[in-house]
């Protein structure tokens, strides 16, 4: 999979309209709400990732890129999801190297993420 920053910032709104009416003022400011808690809290569980990876704690990359991949997926952002899956999948094999070079995708893509929630959220 293409795990470029442009492609991990680029959410998918098809999986939000499964799930929100994306008309509705309501659904509209919880998804606002929901947006502004990831640009908060995502780039601090990135580090928190990149910190557990850097120890070796596979059990911790684990749990963090478990509650990513869920924010992100949640909030259509797809790929970023399917990549915090290959971290914890790497994880919970014990496949250190392949774990880190998730990990270091995740990271390199971290500004482009954050301009790409921003950038959605100003659309809602």
């Amino acid at each position: 999979m293409n795990w470029s920053p442009e492609t991990l910032a680029k959410p998918d709104t098809s999986t939000l309209e499964e799930i929100f009416d994306l008309k509705d003022e309501g659904d509209k400011e919880v998804l606002r709400e929901l947006y502004q808690q990831l640009l908060e809290d995502g780039p601090l569980h990135v580090g928190e990732l990149v910190h557990a990876m850097q120890k070796g704690e596979l059990d911790e990359v684990d749990r963090i890129s478990h509650r990513l991949k869920s924010s992100f997926g949640n909030l259509g952002f797809v790929a970023a999801s399917a990549l915090c899956n290959e971290i914890m999948r790497s994880a919970r094999a014990g496949e250190l190297d392949e774990a880190e070079e998730f990990v270091q995708h995740l990271e390199e893509a971290g500004e482009a993420l954050v301009r790409g929630i921003a950038t959605f959220l100003t659309t809602l």
